[in-house]
């Protein structure tokens, strides 16, 4: 309630001024985690995790886009405000329609941000992203009808096999699995930061909150369909050359990969935390990403020439925040993946391993091949909220990498 409140007072403000939108979506966002935290009521752990995060996430947006030229902003600004509610909406309700309905329209939400953040917004991606959502949709529709014709209420249990099989579907393209993990990147590619960042943070998670409420106890033959998709997205990123795109099959790498932690333990709090990190470390890569897009114009690896020293180290650092390495949260989560897929099955995990290992040292050799020695001036200036933006999500990033650890030590 205290949610719809918010949302509904900042609305009003932004359909009835001129000028400001940055900085009253900012302080919605600020007032809306900070309710959320405090007197969000849910037992349920991914809802309470994600109904947080995903104000959060918002809020990050609107740090980084605090003094950058939206093309509509009103438009853009209403878009992620009813976003962030739908999404929250999604993550707490208990009826299976109404959870289909907020994450749907929240889904269509992000096509009208994608048009008002940018002019030049590339409209094939956007029929992509249309026709997967589409499909998906149409999938889980059909199965909750059906599950509605079986019970007499929207609930979250499978009544036939062909209706687990539906629901099972839609979630392999939510993900994305193989064989439907390309329309991701394409995405990505295409799309500004604020899109790509609730893209990975919030909307991908949607496949995991369909797992959770409809898909567990997961299927044996989840693995199998876990390492075709691993291994298809690595194939994939090595023969690519924009650095979005590179990130965004990482990203796909390392959701398939946490599947293993549902699939070999029924607790969720492992599960929860490294949808959280994936989430925390995306936005950090792809914001690193956003700036290497504006100083020079291009994010193919090919083009970027007379790099300078400043942005090598954040595009590095990106680089291993993506590759999860030692002291990062996505390490914490990756520990935990590959230990509960060793419990499963230790040659699977070996594979996994060695496949893994490749796509990091294609990413770290990509990332730092490129810099220039010759050119030492930087000549675009970070504003003081990209500062604030890159220092908090990196803080995060690395908060949550130690802090498991130190903890582990201990005991």
């Amino acid at each position: 309630m205290i949610s719809f409140i918010v949302t509904g007072v900042t609305l009003l403000i932004l359909i009835f001024i001129k000028s400001k939108h940055n900085f009253i979506t900012l302080i919605h966002f600020a007032c809306l985690t900070i309710c959320n935290i405090l007197f969000l009521q849910n037992n349920d752990l991914f809802s309470k995790a994600f109904s947080t995060a995903t104000p959060g996430i918002c809020l990050i947006c609107s740090m980084w886009n605090m003094q950058k030229d939206i093309y509509k902003p009103k438009i853009f600004h209403i878009s992620l405000i009813l976003f962030a509610i739908c999404a929250i909406k999604a993550f707490c309700t208990t009826n299976s329609l109404s959870m289909f309905i907020y994450m749907e329209t929240s889904m269509i939400l992000i096509i009208l941000m994608m048009f008002s953040e940018n002019k030049h917004t590339n409209v094939n991606t956007i029929y992509q992203y249309i026709a997967y959502t589409f499909i998906s949709a149409c999938l889980l529709l059909i199965a909750i009808i059906q599950i509605k014709i079986d019970t007499k209420e929207y609930g979250f249990i499978p009544t036939t096999q062909l209706c687990y099989w539906l629901i099972a579907l839609a979630t392999i393209i939510k993900l994305p699995m193989f064989p439907f993990h390309y329309w991701v990147p394409i995405v990505h590619g295409k799309s500004a930061t604020t899109c790509s960042i609730l893209l990975a943070g919030i909307i991908l998670k949607y496949s995991s909150l369909i797992i959770i409420r409809f898909l567990m106890p997961l299927h044996p033959y989840t693995t199998y369909l876990i390492v075709a998709s691993i291994v298809s997205a690595v194939s994939s990123q090595c023969c690519k050359k924009n650095i979005k795109v590179i990130f965004a099959y990482s990203s796909i790498v390392h959701m398939n990969l946490y599947l293993f932690i549902p699939l070999a333990n029924t607790n969720n709090n492992e599960f929860v935390f490294s949808l959280l990190a994936h989430s925390v470390t995306m936005a950090l890569v792809f914001l690193i990403a956003d700036i290497i897009k504006t100083r020079y114009k291009t994010l193919y690896i090919d083009r970027l020439t007379n790099i300078s020293n400043r942005i090598w180290i954040l595009l590095l650092t990106a680089s291993l925040c993506v590759t999860s390495i030692p002291g990062s949260i996505g390490f914490v989560a990756e520990l935990q993946a590959l230990c509960n897929a060793n419990n499963y099955n230790s040659t699977i995990t070996a594979i996994i391993m060695a496949i893994i290992l490749l796509s990091s040292c294609y990413i770290i050799y990509t990332c730092s091949v490129i810099k220039d020695n010759t050119y030492k001036y930087d000549l675009f200036k970070f504003n003081n909220w990209q500062k604030i933006t890159i220092i908090t999500t990196t803080l995060l990033v690395v908060t949550g990498g130690t802090l498991p650890l130190l903890h582990a030590l201990r005991h």
